[in-house]
């Protein structure tokens, strides 16, 4: 089964998507960086790249320095709408939002939906956004 993490560097806003084949091999990755990141971050990355699924022990030993976040690995729109699972306003829009983020920020925005879903439990009052609004609103950068 294949697997797909990310890894992002804490107290930055850098970050990996990596996705793995069933052998444990990088099947593609995403970096996800401002405009000029330290040099430092960019030393660290390039010396313990994750080309393996076991080279992740590096990122999950220093726990200080990066967060390592299992995600799903399939991020098309279909399993986007799917988990979701709300239906409304304008699929098309919500789907042109889709495909406008970033890997990583495709990861982090299914990531977030049962964090979302749980808050929307607890706080009754409160409806759902539409696919769209969340999509456009990165509501998933609003989990801290």
């Amino acid at each position: 089964m294949k697997k797909a993490y990310i890894i992002t560097i804490k107290g930055s806003n850098i970050a990996i998507f990596v996705r793995y084949f069933e052998n444990g091999f990088v099947e593609s990755y995403h970096y996800q960086t401002p405009a000029d990141p330290p040099e430092q971050a960019q030393a660290a990355i390039k010396k313990h790249f994750p080309f393996y699924i076991s080279d992740l022990k590096f990122y999950k030993d220093n726990k200080k320095v990066f967060e390592l976040k299992p995600v799903t690995p399939d991020l098309s729109f279909k399993k986007f709408w799917d988990t979701y699972a709300h239906k409304q306003g304008k699929k098309a829009r919500a789907e042109r939002l889709w495909k406008q983020l970033s890997l990583t920020e495709r990861a982090r925005a299914m990531e977030y939906i049962k964090k979302y879903d749980n808050f929307l439990y607890l706080n009754k009052g409160i409806s759902k956004a539409y696919p769209e609004t969340y999509l456009s609103q990165k509501r998933w950068e609003n989990e801290d």
